[in-house]
Order: C-alpha cells, then structure tokens, then sequence
C-alpha cells in the first residue's frame, strides 16, 4: 500500500524504497515500484499517484477559488478564465488551452 504523505522522495531508488515496509514495493521483475496493483517505472509518476490518495490541494485559483493538487492544472484552469489558448496549429493556425486538444486536433490533418 502506498504511504499516504508526500514526504521526500528526493534520492530515492527502487531498492531503498523497497525496504520501507510502509512504502511502495519494488514491482517484482520491474526497475519502479508498485502500488495498489499498479506499477509506476519512473519516481515522479509515483509522487503522482500517492498525491492522489490525498485530500490537500494546496494550489487555489484566485479568480474562481477552485484547488487543485498539481501547479500544472492550476496553470490550466487559469487559461478558463483568461481565454489564453497557447497551443496553435501549425497548419490551420486554430488555438487550443490545452496540449493535449491540440495532439487530438492535428489528427484532422492526417
């Protein structure tokens, strides 16, 4: 089971975490660790997911009051708010908030 703080993880190799009995586990036959069944190859994914087993969001927007766990997704939320649409298409010249709309989009291109 994952431990349910966010304490620092800075340094931390799979072989040192596996030895925390009240940490993740080293995925058997993987260089990650594994929680709850899942198996997460790289530190900064697994700092993810066990924000996710936690209620703090500790970032607020301050136009709405909206929190959020990740900076990231605050970042994008704003973008809601201020109507920025960063992410252009290189061959129609369409604008998106988000990355991932823009991946989605291109695909018309094909």
């Amino acid at each position: 089971m994952c431990r349910k703080d966010t304490g620092d993880w800075s340094g931390s190799k799979p072989t040192s975490l596996k030895q925390d009995p009240n940490g993740p586990k080293l995925a058997p036959g993987l260089i990650g660790w594994d929680c709850e069944g899942k198996s997460f190859s790289r530190l900064c994914i697994l700092k993810d997911h066990i924000m996710s087993h936690g209620t703090e969001r500790p970032f607020h927007c301050d136009v709405c009051g909206k929190s959020f766990q990740k900076k990231g997704t605050l970042t994008q939320h704003k973008y809601l708010h201020t109507g920025l649409r960063p992410y252009v298409c290189t061959k129609c010249g369409k604008a998106f908030a988000q990355s991932s709309t823009l991946r989605c989009h291109m695909k018309i291109h094909k």
